[in-house]
């Protein structure tokens, strides 16, 4: 107590704002953190029962989480009631409808009704279920309120059915919605009374607002959401969609994220040029074609602005192969745009993240030293055509897009569900890996597939390390279970699929022997990680042991504490020796 007694009441103040302030933490451990100091001693109690700004920031009721414990009704009162009555708010309640607790929610909307005009930043997901219709009223009702101090405003939720109007009949509404091919708004209250003088970042997805507001022109960020399907907001026209954000000239940020209801059909010969010479970061999901003209038509910072792709490519969308062609080259030249503002400048690709689903494949490239947004992620979305045979085209913009990552030396594939002929195709390209990191059995089990069903496509010929992430029970397996890959079923365990693709591999020429096995785990949340790779270790070492010829001079290291204390074992000639 004695050390802690020299902190002088300003320089705690100082510690505790920045942990409230803290961007890097989500806010449930940052008031863990904050509640934690409050029994310390009686001077840390004394400041922080006066720190309003501190409590003003921790407002949290849930979130989607993994693993997150959920504040009581009486703490979440004690800490409004601490925030005081003029300290700035910022609220937190983003949980699914599953994860909601009613009770909490509604202590929420009368806080918020009682302190709306001190709000500064709200995340809030408005859960779409009949029996949480007060909520949903409740807080739609006080979201159409003036916002004098709102600064960031992301809520998602319907927002159709909350009005003034009580009698609202739902069907008389989906009447003049397909009578009058438009969205009807008279019924809906505009967000904050069309009145938010300091708002700054805000996302677009359900709650109404007029694409005439004056504080548009004060936003700095917008987001518009994947699911943002309302009518009122333009999600066929890329020349109103151009108007719309010609509103918005101190852009910093821009996620357009609803693109893919634009048709490319649809894509005017010529438009206007956006000039928004603030931004400097713009992420885009949806066809090549509708990214191409977006990038082409907004300017950026004279600086330069950095681009983001979600590229999505349906392979059955229309019998004319042609929208593939963009592809390749839309990701090409961004890509060496966005390196050109890389810190340092022209840095090579030095890894690559994947996830390889059975209708969706995600590219993620990361520099030696990449900052958010630097190199653009790739999203294809994909499906076999009429006929069912693979189609060359779509093959030829995929290895345009992978020429990029020739020399990429490692991989880290996330989940891989299929060993189709494009992902063959793709993988064999991928000739400079030397490092392997997957987290489940299914992966290694369809690259041993590979491998054992063509001769002639050889997979990662370079590789030397194997780092394989024991993440959760689903990572670890069960030998009760199987897998069927292909045609063949295997036990669904991680350390058998281990044992399994080195098998594949030994002896090979002229493929070098993989040198090193790593098992680790990234999720400190998980509680019994040190007792499963404990067990992959047992379970590889004994199965290597038995190999034939022998795996000789494979080092395996596995995680042995969270403090970074690492266990060893080296494979020799007559069988496994410790180190």
């Amino acid at each position: 107590m004695a050390n802690s007694s020299m902190l002088n009441e300003d320089i705690l103040w100082t510690i505790f704002t920045l942990i409230a302030e803290d961007n890097e933490r989500n806010m449930s451990n940052k008031l863990q953190c904050v509640l934690n100091g409050t029994p310390v001693c009686r001077q840390w109690w004394q400041c922080l029962l006066s720190a309003t700004n501190v409590w003003g920031r921790l407002i949290f009721v849930d979130s989607n989480r993994l693993h997150e414990k959920k504040p009581t009704v009486e703490l979440l009162e004690l800490i409004a009631n601490r925030s005081g009555g003029t300290s700035p708010l910022f609220i937190e309640a983003t949980a699914a409808y599953q994860k909601v607790d009613t009770g909490l929610r509604l202590f929420l909307c009368q806080f918020m009704e009682e302190a709306w005009e001190r709000i500064q930043e709200i995340h809030f997901e408005m859960i779409d279920k009949t029996i949480d219709q007060q909520i949903r009223k409740r807080t739609r009702a006080v979201i159409a309120r003036p916002a004098p101090n709102l600064r960031v405003f992301y809520v998602h939720g319907s927002d159709f059915d909350i009005t003034h109007d009580s009698d609202f009949d739902l069907k008389s509404f989906y009447r003049k919605l397909f009578r009058e091919k438009r969205y009807p708004t008279d019924h809906l209250l505009p967000a904050f009374a069309n009145f938010a003088p300091r708002l700054e970042v805000f996302l677009v997805s359900d709650v109404y607002f007029p694409l005439q507001a004056a504080w548009l022109s004060g936003l700095r960020s917008l987001v518009v959401a994947y699911r943002c399907t309302k009518k009122w907001f333009t999600d066929l026209s890329l020349s109103q969609l151009l108007e719309v954000l010609e509103c918005m000239p101190r852009l910093e940020s821009l996620k357009l994220c609803h693109l893919q209801s634009f048709n490319p059909i649809n894509i005017p010969q010529e438009g206007k040029h956006v000039d928004l010479p603030n931004l400097k970061y713009m992420m885009l999901s949806g066809h090549p074609d509708i990214c191409v003209f977006i990038r082409d038509h907004v300017l950026g910072a004279q600086t330069g602005c950095l681009l983001d792709l979600e590229l999505v490519v349906e392979e059955a969308q229309r019998d004319d192969d042609s929208h593939f062609t963009s592809l390749g080259d839309l990701f090409s030249t961004t890509l060496q745009r966005n390196m050109t503002l890389a810190s340092p400048p022209h840095q090579r690709i030095e890894s690559v993240t994947m996830y390889l689903l059975c209708d969706e494949m995600l590219f993620d490239p990361i520099l030696q030293s990449a900052r958010s947004g630097t190199t653009p992620r790739i999203q294809l979305r994909y499906s076999c055509g009429p006929s069912g045979k693979e189609n060359s085209r779509l093959l030829e913009a995929l290895l345009a897009v992978f020429t990029q990552f020739s020399d990429a030396t490692t991989l880290e594939l996330i989940i891989m569900e299929m060993a189709n002929y494009y992902v063959e195709c793709l993988l064999v390209a991928m000739t400079a890996v030397t490092t392997l990191e997957v987290a489940f059995s299914e992966t290694l089990y369809w690259l041993t597939f590979i491998r054992w069903n063509g001769t002639d496509h050889l997979v990662f010929p370079k590789l030397q390390t194997l780092r394989v992430h024991i993440d959760g029970p689903s990572c670890l397996g069960d030998n009760q279970k199987a897998l069927k890959i292909g045609h063949i079923y295997r036990p669904n365990r991680i350390s058998q699929a281990i044992l399994a693709f080195f098998e594949s591999r030994n002896g090979l020429e002229p493929v070098p022997s993989i040198q090193r096995l790593e098992i680790d785990c990234t999720d400190p949340d998980y509680s019994d990680a040190l007792t499963a790779i404990q067990q992959t270790a047992d379970e590889v070492i004994k199965g290597l042991g038995e190999c034939d010829p022998p795996m000789s001079g494979l080092r395996i290291r596995w995680m042995k504490s969270w403090d970074g204390e690492k266990e060893e074992y080296m494979c020799e000639e007559k069988g496994i020796n410790g180190d």
